[in-house]
């Protein structure tokens, strides 16, 4: 009897360590996503910025 209760303590430990390793691996590529995204953004406010001042200093 208490063979079969470990084994099921076991299996739900199993099953809640997976479900908190899915979730980390789910916040680790949002972040990384997001991340991705504002480098972007900051590459392309850069450019824009840099592009202006060539302009005006054409100007």
């Amino acid at each position: 009897m208490w063979y079969y209760l470990m084994v099921v303590i076991d299996g739900v430990k199993q099953f809640i360590t997976t479900l908190w390793e899915l979730q980390e691996m789910r916040f680790s590529a949002i972040f990384d996503d997001l991340s991705y995204i504002t480098m972007n953004i900051i590459t392309a406010v850069v450019s824009c910025i840099i592009h202006q001042h060539h302009q005006h200093l054409s100007s």
